[in-house]
């Protein structure tokens, strides 16, 4: 069996008809903490899961025009996040694994793609 790991950019727009209704994910890291900006929490059923956020994603870009969230503190990407009102734009980073196995009779390859909750960007 082998493998290899790819990089899967994704941008992602969530509109909320108020601030009442919250978006559903949680983020840590920033240029203050010793990991890069990623989501660590989605509410099953929230916005943030209809757009297809995963946790571990890494938040790379927020806004349009986008502004480089990689460079942030916490606290930055809190505030841009507020900042966006209603209607969040932002940019991510998903790893994941795939891996390439083949039967028993040499027929049939199948390719299998893992997120990684340990994968980190390069």
């Amino acid at each position: 069996m082998a493998g290899s790991q790819r990089i899967m950019q994704l941008t992602v727009k969530m509109r909320r008809p108020n601030d009442s209704v919250k978006w559903g994910f949680r983020i840590s890291g920033g240029q203050d903490y010793p990991e890069p900006l990623k989501i660590t929490k989605i509410t099953p059923g929230s916005l943030a899961e209809q757009v297809g956020l995963l946790t571990s994603d890494f938040v790379t870009y927020i806004g349009d025009p986008p502004a480089d969230a990689t460079i942030w503190t916490h606290e930055q990407a809190q505030s841009a996040l507020v900042r966006q009102g209603n209607e969040i734009i932002m940019t991510v980073q998903r790893y994941f694994f795939i891996i390439r196995t083949s039967s028993s009779y040499g027929r049939f390859t199948t390719d299998y793609a893992t997120d990684r909750e340990d994968a980190s960007p390069q």
